[in-house]
């Protein structure tokens, strides 16, 4: 499991803080929310890909996940993303 820190100035934490009773909770949301957006359009691909191609498709998400990777139909983002200003 990843655990991934997140940096923010004071200010930006009690303005978060202002909306949101659990700032850490309103994160951990956000990435579960965004992560299965994306793992629906994922394995959408991986199903269509699979379908027209009559390849078998892994058992589970983890592994349906790593077989979209070694059939190239999804691969690691390399584009920097801009950092907002703090």
């Amino acid at each position: 499991m990843a655990n991934i820190t997140l940096t923010m100035q004071d200010h930006q934490q009690k303005a978060l803080e202002s909306e949101f009773p659990d700032v850490d909770a309103f994160f951990q949301n956000f990435v579960n929310h965004r992560y299965m957006l994306r793992e629906k359009e994922i394995l959408d691909k991986l199903i269509a890909h699979c379908n027209t191609n009559s390849i078998t498709i892994a058992t589970g998400v983890s592994a349906q996940i790593d077989q979209a990777y070694s059939l190239d139909l999804i691969s690691k983002a390399t584009v920097d993303v801009p950092k907002f200003p703090e």
